[in-house]
């Protein structure tokens, strides 16, 4: 989710918003916070988030979080969601699965 915000460059207000209900959501967890944060202030890095998923069902949920976690109104951050399915190699079939899952983002 944190990747998606900064698809287009920037964090808009809304954005911050639900990754700081995020961070709060991880309570008095000093660790998680902190993580959640530098993440925050990481650069894009859509190779290293796809390294990590270890299966098609986790890179589905990852795709659908990233589209969650985001208003798809700028070309950067329908270009983000397109690199970020080839790189968990997401078929069409499913991208256009989570899309129609969640319908705001259609």
């Amino acid at each position: 989710m944190i990747q998606a915000t900064k698809a287009d460059g920037h964090l808009d207000d809304g954005e911050r918003q639900r990754l700081d209900q995020h961070v709060a959501a991880a309570g008095d967890d000093a660790e998680a916070q902190s993580f959640l944060r530098e993440q925050m202030d990481a650069p894009l890095d859509i190779a290293g988030l796809a390294a990590q998923v270890r299966s098609p069902q986790e890179g589905a949920e990852i795709y659908a979080a990233s589209l969650m976690a985001i208003t798809v109104d700028t070309q950067a951050e329908r270009d983000y969601l397109a690199q970020l399915a080839a790189a968990l190699r997401l078929p069409d079939s499913v991208v256009s699965h989570v899309h129609a899952s969640l319908p705001r983002t259609a």
